[in-house]
């Protein structure tokens, strides 16, 4: 498969062409998770270490390593309770 991207060394293109292949062969121990790249299960990781997760949704429990990450999450929570309002007064109505 080709995207028509292109790169100024070989290495950087072999790399994104793996990204192509559909095969990710390294996968998390602890969840169903799976990368292409070791760099990017490695950032992963910080997910299911609770010391590198100092942010916690009070909602759902899920925690978060990294401020924005877990703002974002929170606005889901907001989102979700809105649509949920709104739907409930369009049926009342």
């Amino acid at each position: 498969m080709k995207c028509g991207k292109k790169f100024s060394a070989q290495e950087i293109l072999d790399a994104h062409t793996e990204k192509h292949s559909g095969d990710k062969p390294h996968k998390c121990i602890i969840c169903p998770k799976q990368y292409h790249f070791r760099a990017d299960l490695k950032r992963h990781m910080f997910v299911h270490n609770k010391k590198t997760n100092p942010y916690t949704c009070t909602t759902c429990g899920k925690g978060f390593s990294r401020k924005d990450h877990f703002k974002n999450h929170c606005l889901s929570h907001e989102r979700k309770a809105a649509l949920y309002d709104m739907r409930r007064k369009l049926n009342e109505s």
